[in-house]
C-alpha cells in the first residue's frame, strides 16, 4: 500500500478494516504499508483493524509497516496490526507509528496468534495504545502474542505509550 486508506463504520456488529487478507488454502500473505491507514467505528460491538491477515492452511504471513496506522473503536476492540494463522509462520515488522484506541474495549498495537508455527514480531516504531474503558478485562497492550505449539520472538526498539483506565 502506497496511498492513504480511510475506512469507517457506524453500524452495530461491524468491522472497519483498512487492509484485510484471507487465505484458506495453501498460499502466502505479504502485506506492505508505506502510507496512512485509518480504520474507525462507532457502532456497538464493532471492531477496528488497521491491517488484518488470516492464513488457515499452510502459507506464511508477512506484514511490514513503515507508515502510520490508526485503529479506533468506541464500543469494541481496536488493533493496529492483527495476524492469525493455524499452521504457518507469522512475521510482523513495524518501523512506523501505530495508534490504537478504544473507549469501551481492548486496544492492541500488534496482535499475533498462531497454532503451529513461529511468531516473529519486530517493532522499531512508536506504539500509542489507549483503552479508556473501566470495565473488567479492558486492556491496552503494545504487543500481544499467543502461540500454542511454536516459538515466539519479540523485539522492540521503539517507543511505547500505553494507557489503560481499567482498575479493580
Amino acid at each position: 500500500n502506497n496511498s492513504k486508506i480511510n475506512v469507517s463504520t457506524i453500524g452495530a456488529n461491524s468491522s472497519a478494516l483498512g487492509i484485510y487478507a484471507l487465505v484458506s488454502q495453501d498460499g502466502h500473505i505479504s502485506i506492505y504499508n508505506n502510507d496512512e491507514i485509518t480504520a474507525s467505528t462507532t457502532g456497538y460491538y464493532s471492531n477496528a483493524y488497521g491491517i488484518e491477515a488470516y492464513q488457515y492452511n499452510g502459507g506464511t504471513v508477512s506484514i511490514n509497516n513503515s507508515g502510520i496506522i490508526t485503529a479506533s473503536s468506541k464500543f469494541g476492540n481496536s488493533i493496529g496490526i492483527r495476524s492469525v494463522s493455524t499452521i504457518s509462520d507469522v512475521s510482523i515488522s513495524s518501523q512506523g507509528k501505530i495508534y490504537a484506541e478504544s473507549a469501551f474495549g481492548n486496544a492492541y498495537g500488534i496482535y499475533a496468534h498462531n497454532e503451529y508455527g513461529e511468531i516473529n514480531v519486530n517493532n522499531n516504531g512508536d506504539l500509542f495504545i489507549y483503552s479508556n474503558g473501566s470495565g473488567a478485562g479492558q486492556r491496552a497492550i503494545g504487543v500481544y502474542t499467543v502461540n500454542s505449539n511454536g516459538n515466539t520472538h519479540i523485539s522492540n526498539d521503539g517507543n511505547l505509550d500505553i494507557v489503560s483506565n481499567y482498575y479493580q
